[in-house]
């Protein structure tokens, strides 16, 4: 992560907008802090479309665009980074527009009160649970490119929410780029045989527990 493109967690914010930190000193603790800063809710497709436009919006600027000179490698990676979740953006814009909204919930992350990140997911009505197939499913995940561990907190929320839906906290994940499957697997997603689908049961992984009704994810 470059310094100068991350959150400072010690400065005022005002609702609807962000700001890069010129310098995060405690960057570590910053990131071990997120669920204190980071609060997450459930909200119709209707509320979710303006959510995820304002993350679009307050992520304009934070790309690194220097005419005098080509990115490094690092800057190369954000600018990576930048992307992906524009364009994650504005799939997920498309298909709370256009595709049929029965059985789909959304996810959204607030830090400070500002939406930073988003998880659109799927569920059948009546599921048989020792079907992985039948899992509730993550079709979206995206936060914004200068926040760290918002992804993380959103799976957590999703199998919380499939603990609701008597289907024990499992999940289906369809990754739509490599780059995300690394990160998964290590959250307790097993790759589903015959599928391009990636499949959690909480109870199964070493990185989750259940405390007082709710499963936790121990990597955050």
């Amino acid at each position: 992560m470059l310094r100068s493109k991350s959150f400072n967690i010690n400065s005022p914010s005002f609702s609807g907008s962000l700001t890069h930190a010129k310098s995060v000193s405690d960057i570590n603790k910053a990131i071990f802090d997120a669920r204190i800063f980071i609060t997450i809710k459930k909200v119709s497709a209707e509320e979710a479309l303006p959510l995820t436009d304002i993350i679009v919006i307050n992520s304009r600027g934070w790309r690194y665009e220097n005419p005098l000179e080509a990115p490094d490698d690092e800057q190369t990676k954000w600018n990576k980074r930048y992307d992906d979740a524009h364009n994650m953006l504005c799939c997920m814009d498309s298909y709370i527009k256009y595709m049929d909204k029965k059985n789909l919930l959304f996810f959204v992350a607030y830090f400070r009160g500002v939406p930073v990140g988003a998880l659109q997911f799927t569920y059948k009505d009546e599921p048989d649970k020792n079907k992985p197939a039948d899992a509730p499913k993550i079709n979206y995940l995206v936060t914004h490119c200068g926040i760290r561990n918002c992804g993380v907190l959103l799976v957590e929320y999703a199998v919380n929410q499939s603990l609701g839906l008597n289907m024990e906290g499992k999940l289906r994940l369809a990754p739509l780029d490599n780059s995300s499957i690394p990160i998964s697997l290590n959250m307790g997603f097993t790759r589903l045989e015959g599928s391009n689908n990636l499949y959690l049961n909480p109870a199964e992984s070493n990185q989750w527990h259940l405390n007082n009704g709710r499963f936790r994810y121990s990597g955050c």
